[in-house]
């Protein structure tokens, strides 16, 4: 987000703690108002608007040989982007929610899907991960 990003979107990543931590309501009103199939599409559409030129111009500088995602909002916008480049790189997303997993880590297609419980697997093959 902070490299690909446009505008202010570049610097979301820096209100998380913040929010979570002096806004927790504000924080779970968002995670909870687009915990949807509906709401997530309209949030990964939006982030891939956001980071799509950026994204593109980061992999062809870095061409990674394997992308690791641990931040659900930009999964959808990553495959869109190597998708656009013809790129095949493996792209693996790493859920570091323990239970609740939002469908933002599922967006996009990962070609692997790692989550830390069984409540976490329950969820991703809820959102027909394989």
């Amino acid at each position: 987000m902070r490299e690909a990003a446009w505008g202010p979107f570049s610097r979301i990543v820096a209100l998380y703690r913040p929010t979570v931590t002096y806004a927790p309501g504000l924080w779970g009103a968002m995670f909870h108002s687009t915990d949807n199939r509906v709401m997530n599409r309209l949030v990964s559409a939006f982030t891939s608007l956001v980071l799509h030129r950026g994204l593109k111009k980061l992999l062809r500088r870095v061409q990674p040989d394997l992308i690791v995602s641990v931040y659900p909002l930009t999964n959808y916008a990553m495959r869109q982007a190597l998708t656009a480049l013809g790129l095949a790189t493996p792209f693996v997303v790493v859920t570091t929610d323990l239970f609740d997993t939002h469908p933002a880590w599922y967006a996009g297609h990962p070609d692997l899907v790692i989550v830390p419980t069984e409540g976490a697997q329950q969820r991703a093959l809820a959102y027909a991960v394989p």
